[in-house]
């Protein structure tokens, strides 16, 4: 049996780099970091656990295109409707004092349902479904 030269070291390099290099490609592309999600092709998406969400406060939740606000009353009752105003487009916040949703761009409130409570509009806002499963909060297509 010979003793290893110079090239052959340089061989059995080679040939450790390509190893690595392929499973760290692998562990790259073939183990995804989170799932896929295709608003398009989903019926809902998936908020987070109902104990992330404080009584009385709400979450943005964006699902493709769509700006959904996400909020759980003091009763625990939980609602979702659209986070843009329809009638300037402005992004929406829930104020805790009175409990509705309000436009910080102009004088419009809403309900926790989407329906108009005061402003320049009679326009409601789209409402979504939430369903509660295993304590997990979804919210599914548009009403």
């Amino acid at each position: 049996m010979r003793s290893w030269d110079f090239w052959d070291w340089c061989l059995a390099g080679l040939l450790a780099f390509g190893a690595t290099l392929i499973a760290v490609v692998w562990l790259l592309y073939a183990v995804p970091r989170e799932r896929l999600v295709i608003p398009e092709l989903q019926s809902a998406v998936r908020v987070g656990r109902l104990g992330e969400i404080a009584p009385n406060t709400a979450r943005l939740q964006e699902w493709g295109r769509d700006l959904i606000l996400v909020i759980r009353n003091p009763y625990d009752v939980v609602t979702a409707v659209s986070a843009v105003s329809p009638q300037d487009g402005c992004v929406l916040r829930w104020d805790e004092r009175v409990q509705q949703v309000v436009s910080p761009c102009h004088y419009l409130v809403y309900n926790p349902l989407g329906g108009v409570v005061a402003g320049l509009s009679d326009e409601p806002l789209r409402s979504y479904p939430v369903e509660i499963r295993d304590g997990v909060v979804y919210v599914g297509r548009p009403r």
